[in-house]
């Protein structure tokens, strides 16, 4: 029976230029991550649903929680980073508690959108213009 390949680690564009952006610490620190993968492969948790195969490992840096997310590939023995993020609660002992909303939560470009539009509709129902136009007609537009 042949032999494994050596165990190597590939990371995609996205988390080369997300790394890139990190303070120097916590650069060093998802290199240390990194490197117990290499050793320990299925030290994530794994994930369900939609992304499934995919694992993260979770560490603490500078007073914030960081997620570290991967694929094993364990036939071909390649670990493939896939991004690494800033969790959503501070860890700080002294302020434990969740970031302030525009960093926790962000509104999506959907929701800015139906906003947009809710709020030009009511804007134009209460003009009223002259040609008829009448809210029933702008939901159907819309």
């Amino acid at each position: 029976m042949a032999d494994k390949p050596e165990r190597t680690v590939r990371q995609v564009p996205r988390f080369a230029k997300s790394k890139r952006r990190l303070p120097p610490p916590i650069q060093e620190e998802i290199d240390r991550q990194v490197e117990v993968l290499l050793s320990e492969p299925h030290a994530g948790e794994p994930k369900r649903g939609a992304l499934r195969g995919v694992r993260v490992v979770k560490f603490k840096a500078e007073d914030r929680q960081y997620l570290l997310a991967y694929l094993f590939d364990e036939r071909k023995n390649v670990i493939e980073v896939l991004d690494a993020s800033v969790g959503l609660t501070d860890l700080s002992p002294q302020r434990a508690r969740p970031l302030p909303a525009e960093e926790s939560t962000r509104r999506s470009a959907f929701a800015r959108a139906r906003a947009r539009s809710s709020a030009l509709r009511a804007r134009i129902t209460a003009i009223r213009s002259p040609s008829g136009i009448s809210s029933r007609s702008l939901a159907r537009a819309s």
